[in-house]
């Protein structure tokens, strides 16, 4: 019996049973599927003592694998290397803060009837007429 037909208590019913893993039913009914979505390729990396510490003291309280805590940790790091650093936030801060005061005051009706007469002169060949341009 895989627990359907009573409601979930927490987080233990959520945790796969012992001898269940990927693709199988836990407690709960769940469907774990991480490697469903990937095909898994075996690495091999050294690590200090302490590092092994740190990861075995995560998995245990997360009652995850090394490797999804490993996975996990790998994925949060590229995201966070992926975003801005530091003098590229700062950068693009300036140019904001330089380029914010540009920014029109116009009526936006305004800006359309300018638009719309830059448009209509170039339609009809520039801002000059055919006969005094050559």
């Amino acid at each position: 019996m895989l627990g359907l037909d009573k409601p979930s208590t927490g987080v233990r019913d959520a945790l796969p049973a012992r001898g269940s893993g990927p693709g199988r039913a836990s407690r709960s009914g769940r469907i774990w599927g991480y490697g469903l979505r990937m095909a898994s390729v075996k690495a091999t990396f050294t690590l200090d003592p302490d590092t092994v510490a740190r990861l075995s003291q995560a998995a245990q309280r997360l009652r995850r694998s090394k490797s999804e805590v490993v996975r996990e940790a790998i994925l949060d790091y590229s995201e966070r290397i992926e975003g801005l650093g530091e003098r590229e936030r700062r950068q693009l801060l300036a140019s904001f803060d330089e380029l914010v005061p540009r920014i029109s005051q116009r009526p936006a009706a305004e800006v359309d009837a300018e638009l719309r007469r830059v448009r209509d002169a170039r339609r009809r060949g520039g801002r000059g007429s055919a006969d005094t341009r050559r």
